[in-house]
């Protein structure tokens, strides 16, 4: 299963461009760029390609699990009589139930439940919208990730909220979840959940490559500053942690097009409330 970015372009299309989990045994961690890529029309309907700062693409939710998106962030859409208000980090963080939920599945079905509501008209700008018949037009409006822990057991959850372009509406798949496994008992052996993930992510971790040169120059630097920023985990944690933020941070550096901006890191571990921080750049 590849799971893959997504856009929502109306009259500006933006794009949140990475977000990525490493699940390990010590917990799990979220990473993401601080870039948005807006998609603008000009006067002679050319697409034009911004770079933006990006709204948080990452966000503690219901008080024990760390949830991140791809698309369109926000979306504020007033045409016609029929409105959409949505701001992920307001929006996630004050889901209605949010703090009952007690596991990354049940937040799930909160995060589905809500979308229903909030995005009620979407399918009359689906139906009205001519970029919605355009080349540009995304298979999905915004996918969700929900990491945390239910019971014992970490929990990678997806939401994606698909675009059926033949009848004009949204589709909302179930929740799918995921329990990482891992097939070492080292505690820095990581499993990789990309929501967003260009190829230089991919490619940093593939031995004899620029992508991979430039992560092992700056993995120590990343896995120090996870050790101040965390003291008080343990220091296997510290990698993953630093890990996952350098692999953004060459993200960056590699396709400037695609990522760029501030490093936001999430962790949630087993019986800790979960964090989310910023990364100094190196």
């Amino acid at each position: 299963m590849k799971f893959l970015s997504v856009v929502l372009a109306l009259s500006c299309f933006a794009h949140a461009t990475v977000v990525a989990t490493l699940g390990a045994k010590d917990g799990l961690v979220m990473a993401a760029d601080g870039m948005a890529l807006s998609q603008q029309a000009n006067p002679s309907h050319r697409i034009l390609s911004i770079k933006e700062a990006s709204l948080p693409k990452i966000a503690i939710c219901g008080g024990r699990f760390v949830c991140g998106m791809a698309g369109q962030n926000p979306l504020h859409i007033n045409k016609s009589g029929r409105k959409v208000e949505y701001e992920f980090e307001h929006w996630v963080s004050t889901l209605a139930g949010g703090t009952h939920a007690t596991s990354p599945l049940e937040f799930s079905n909160l995060i589905q439940k809500q979308a229903r509501i909030t995005f009620r008209e979407m399918n009359f700008f689906l139906r009205t919208e001519p970029y919605w018949n355009g080349n540009y037009a995304p298979d999905s409006l915004v996918r969700f990730q929900v990491i945390g822990y239910s019971g014992e057991t970490p929990q990678v959850c997806f939401i994606d909220l698909k675009v059926d372009k033949s009848i004009h509406r949204l589709i909302y798949s179930h929740p799918e979840c995921i329990t990482p496994q891992w097939k070492s008992a080292s505690p820095t052996t990581f499993v990789l959940y990309p929501l967003s993930m260009p190829e230089d992510m991919e490619k940093a971790l593939s031995a004899g490559t620029l992508q991979a040169h430039r992560f092992s120059e700056l993995q120590p630097k990343t896995i120090a500053s996870a050790a101040t920023l965390l003291s008080d985990a343990p220091p296997a944690l510290h990698n993953i942690v630093g890990t996952a933020a350098a692999l953004i941070q060459v993200t960056d550096e590699f396709s400037p097009d695609k990522a760029g901006g501030e490093t936001i890191v999430g962790v949630v571990r087993k019986g800790v409330l979960p964090t989310v921080f910023k990364f100094s750049k190196f």
